[in-house]
């Protein structure tokens, strides 16, 4: 599970799709989609400001693309631009956020769970260790005369080994726990570096939009 949670923060943070080129529409007005090289070509359809496009031939005046939905036309190539929209990359910050919310809000879940199965281990534990030392007080009295000797050695065996099987598991819980409140810490700062970037997009769109 931890494997997992890891895997995510990784991929949310770092990891970005593998595709082919796209160019975006970079007039602030709907242009045309053409069924050829001029503006007197047939209208295929009107493509909006921000809107990926796939290149397909490239040319100075008009170059051919095909949308989203496949549909394949001319457009002027003065529009076409690589570089990401300003509101696309605030829609990208705010998902990965999201996932990230989900994702801390997630491991805060299992470390609240984690601490509860440590605490009744605990419990567990500290029950076994009473029993452990009336059995040793038990076995020390009778083993010289008792006819049950060798039951009560065995079971004194028996609860030696539950004991030691239990404290291996309290100090594996106490390891997961350590390594969940880590992971915890590190989506939290995730969550906090991908804010401050949605803040910084926000800004500079409110400060682009002022100055048109």
């Amino acid at each position: 599970m931890k494997r997992t949670l890891l895997i995510g923060i990784c991929l949310v943070l770092f990891c970005t799709a593998v595709q082919a080129e796209t160019l975006y529409i970079s007039d602030r007005k709907p242009i045309t989609l053409r069924t050829g090289q001029g503006s007197e070509r047939k209208i295929i359809a009107m493509m909006k400001p921000g809107q990926p496009v796939e290149p397909l031939e490239a040319g100075e005046g008009w170059s051919k693309i095909r949308t989203v939905d496949g549909k394949e036309g001319w457009a002027l190539t003065r529009f076409l631009t690589s570089k990401k929209p300003s509101d696309l990359i605030l829609k990208d910050l705010e998902k990965k956020y999201k996932e990230l919310m989900d994702l801390s809000v997630s491991i805060k879940e299992e470390n609240a769970k984690l601490k509860t199965d440590n605490q009744k281990l605990a419990t567990e534990l500290a029950g076994n260790k009473k029993m452990l030392d009336e059995t040793t007080k038990s076995y020390e009295t009778l083993k010289a005369a008792s006819a049950d000797f060798i039951q009560l050695k065995s079971n004194h065996q028996k609860t030696s080994a539950q004991l030691s099987e239990q404290t291996k598991k309290a100090e594996k819980l106490e390891n997961d726990l350590l390594k969940k409140n880590i992971i915890w810490f590190l989506c939290g700062s995730a969550v906090l570096f991908v804010g401050f970037l949605m803040g910084v997009t926000t800004k500079t769109k409110r400060k682009r939009s002022s100055l048109l």
